[in-house]
């Protein structure tokens, strides 16, 4: 059973799919160079604080305004909690056509 969180931040669950593009989940890939950002005051502590460690591992970096990497009817389950609404019109239509073309039939998506 393949399940999908879209936008997972570091709400990443067991045995899903964990996507995220935000640039922290980036900077996580670069602990120095998220280490540097952070002395050189381009990034807030309040950002520098939060521990992906246990996560950066779990979590597939993805721009959601592209196409989704599963082939049609893949996915059983896709959770998005957060993402949709931090995205243009045009960008969340395409995200959404996208859900339902990777989504299998009778499959959810909340």
């Amino acid at each position: 059973m393949k399940k999908l969180n879209l936008g997972s931040g570091t709400e990443c669950l067991d045995d899903w799919i964990n996507i995220d593009n935000s640039f922290n989940a980036r900077l996580a890939k670069s602990p120095r160079l998220r280490y540097l950002l952070f002395k050189l005051n381009f990034l807030s502590k309040k950002h520098y604080d939060v521990d992906w460690a246990d996560h950066i591992h779990k979590i597939m970096i993805h721009d959601v305004s592209k196409k989704l990497p599963f082939d049609n009817e893949s996915i059983d389950y896709i959770y998005s909690s957060h993402l949709i609404e931090h995205l243009n019109k045009e960008v969340g239509e395409k995200l959404l056509q996208e859900c339902f073309r990777v989504l299998k039939k009778g499959g959810l998506f909340r």
